[in-house]
């Protein structure tokens, strides 16, 4: 259980990104680890650190799909891209189109 924990930790962590993924393996890696922490205890396995590490490490890949869910849903629903949508949507050529793309990169980078 220790290992499993371990392992889904670190693939939720470097998956977070992809949002579904670092929140059912972070979950999955949290319940493993804290099985193998408990067995640990009663003395059945002696891998604790590493479930322990799992059920950290499982924690924080759910908590940055998290904010990374929540940072994409404010940007989307910012004013700067209401602006860009009005601008391609007013835009007739594609030169103005483009236009509004580059100014939204200039706003933000």
């Amino acid at each position: 259980m220790g290992v499993a924990a371990l392992v889904l930790g670190l693939i939720a962590l470097v998956m977070f990104w992809t949002a579904l993924l670092g929140v059912v393996l972070g979950v999955l890696a949290v319940v493993f680890g804290v099985v193998g922490h408990r067995r640990v205890r009663r003395g059945e396995a002696t891998n604790g650190w590493m479930a322990l590490t799992g059920a950290i490490t499982g924690f924080i890949g759910p908590a940055l799909s998290t904010a990374l869910i929540a940072a994409t849903v404010a940007f989307l629903n910012s004013d700067k891209i209401d602006d860009f949508r009005d601008c391609v949507r007013n835009a007739d050529t594609s030169s103005e189109s483009q236009d509004c793309v580059d100014d939204l990169r200039d706003r933000y980078w």
